[in-house]
């Protein structure tokens, strides 16, 4: 069994006892629901960054950019609330405008009566300069939303190592 002895604990920074080590970043949408037209590959759009440890959100191209302090192994989430139900739906990960990882919602009919969220997480490697953006794609034969204010959509992640 080891003891651990101590005088004091300070705070490494104001109001925290341990600063956050591992970068982290929370975006969701803000404000307005973003329309995606039939059987056409979106790029979802961001509003707000809830979260952003390291300044690695950038909201202006909704991405988020690693730097050289940020590069490592990173744990990446998705989750896309739709306003109505396609037979298909789908939410992609990309990796410097490339497919990293994909998702898929599948029904046997579309409808309003439910709204479904398709959803995904994917380890991730990546280096200075690489970016991480989310696309979507559905059949639903006209356009539906991913809805704002919603905790069903969302985009985040977290550095797992270095």
């Amino acid at each position: 069994m080891s003891t651990i002895v101590t005088d004091s604990i300070q705070p490494k920074t104001t109001g925290r006892a341990v600063e956050i080590a591992n970068p982290l970043f929370i975006l969701h949408k803000s404000s307005g629901n973003q329309s995606i037209s039939n059987a056409s590959s979106t790029k979802v759009t961001w509003g707000t960054a809830t979260a952003d440890t390291h300044s690695i959100s950038d909201l202006t191209n909704n991405r988020v950019v690693i730097t050289e302090q940020t590069a490592g192994y990173w744990w990446i989430n998705c989750g896309l609330y739709y306003s109505a139900r396609a037979t298909r739906m789908l939410l992609w990960i990309f990796k410097n405008g490339s497919t990293y990882a994909g998702f898929e919602h599948a029904h046997s009919s579309a409808g309003t009566g439910t709204y479904p969220e398709v959803f995904g997480s994917a380890l991730m490697p990546v280096v200075s300069g690489d970016y991480i953006e989310t696309w979507t794609y559905h059949n639903y034969g006209g356009s539906i939303n991913v809805t704002d204010g919603s905790t069903g959509t969302w985009f985040h992640g977290y550095r797992v190592s270095v």
